[in-house]
């Protein structure tokens, strides 16, 4: 017994050193990184733009993950500057933050939306983990999914239209985008795939320095928007968001899915979002 608990411990010990990674490994393969994961988040905007992504094989996204973050400030900027323009074109700021996060949607295929209302539905109506899981699977939305839903998007366009000044929203836009899409690296590491199929399936376990990479720069850039005090604090916040989503998916159904990444990402967003107004 007490051989397995040093040979435990001098497990953990080499897990968390970082002697074990590679710079050159850090610095090479960015492009391919950005790449892989766009096709993996904005695959369906991209195919209506006529960009064809290719079809993503097994474990091919856990080695590209530190991208998240990166195609996550994309989309934020995006948005920001569809609510330039409406802003520019004087209209009030509830119309331009409706078009703002209508963008988000569309460039994310409203993925992370349709997780949400999923996994959220899921988790209220309960019951044993097989029943859970297949609940995922159906494509129909039930009640309080639907619910879920309407007050996410109510939360993030009131927040964004609070906001109003174009410069703080660009600001918030690109903090709150790249520093959620941080997470979904987290998750597939922490937690195991619920099922033996799906897009947690098929994604695979990250290694550690994609995860850290891509935790440490969506923190990165949410703290050069927004500044450290309010930097901290939304990220901090925007953890918690993310945390309990992982907590629920590990509680009810062992592991996490596509809908969890989903809902983990939407709650780290508002979760940002909402620090964001209450700082300001």
């Amino acid at each position: 017994m007490a051989k397995r608990a040093q040979r435990s411990a001098g497990d953990d010990a080499s897990y968390w050193s970082f002697q074990s990674i590679n710079p050159a490994e850090i610095l090479a393969g960015w492009w391919q990184a950005i790449t892989v994961s766009a096709g993996a988040i904005i695959g369906p905007a991209l195919n209506i733009a006529g960009i064809k992504t290719p079809k993503l094989k097994k474990d091919e996204l856990s080695q590209a993950v530190r991208g998240f973050p990166v195609v996550g400030l994309g989309m934020g900027l995006a948005a920001a500057l569809v609510y330039a323009i409406a802003h520019g074109l004087n209209l009030p700021p509830l119309i331009s933050a409706i078009l703002a996060v209508s963008t988000l949607a569309l460039l994310g295929g409203a993925s992370s939306e349709g997780g949400l209302s999923r996994f959220a539905d899921t988790i209220i109506t309960g019951g044993t983990r097989t029943a859970q899981l297949a609940r995922l699977k159906d494509d129909t939305f039930g009640t309080y999914g639907i619910i879920v839903l309407i007050v996410a998007l109510g939360l993030r366009i009131g927040a964004l239209a609070t906001i109003a000044d174009t410069g703080a929203v660009i600001a918030a836009l690109a903090a709150i985008m790249a520093a959620s899409w941080a997470v979904v690296p987290a998750l597939l590491h922490y937690l195991p795939p619920a099922r033996r199929s799906g897009f947690a399936h098929l994604a695979g376990r990250p290694p550690r320095y994609q995860t850290m990479l891509g935790l440490a720069l969506g923190a990165a850039v949410a703290l050069w928007f927004l500044g450290p005090m309010t930097g901290i604090i939304a990220l901090g916040v925007g953890a918690l968001g993310a945390f309990k989503f992982a907590w629920f998916a590990k509680r009810n159904l062992g592991g996490t899915t596509g809908d969890v990444l989903g809902a983990a990402q939407q709650g780290a967003e508002i979760g940002m979002l909402l620090a964001i107004v209450a700082l300001s």
